[in-house]
């Protein structure tokens, strides 16, 4: 399967904005933060079926070291993973459930 990642843009403003708080606390750690994003999505993109559907058809796909959920949902028929939120696991599920 060749699935696709594609991203909406609160999702990408969520990466960067969880790069820069990181980045503040420590100099690498920003990029840390973002390599351990990249390396879910590595895992997610092999096989996005794997996580369960948690709320609105929505997955969430956690990093191994950081404390934030990818969460996506899938178009099976085109083969696109759809990120919708990279969120804290602190923070509220109604920032992506608005987001669908």
């Amino acid at each position: 399967m060749n699935w696709k990642i594609y991203y909406i843009e609160d999702a990408k403003l969520d990466i960067k904005e969880a790069k820069g708080w990181y980045a503040q606390k420590q100099i690498s750690l920003g990029d840390r933060f973002v390599n351990q994003v990249k390396s879910a999505l590595i895992t997610l993109k092999s096989n996005p079926l794997q996580y369960q559907i948690k709320y609105k058809n929505i997955r969430i796909k956690y990093t191994d070291v950081f404390p934030f959920g990818i969460h996506y949902y899938l178009e099976e028929e085109s083969k696109k993973i759809i990120i919708i939120a990279v969120l804290h696991n602190r923070q509220n599920l109604e920032t992506s459930i608005n987001r669908v």
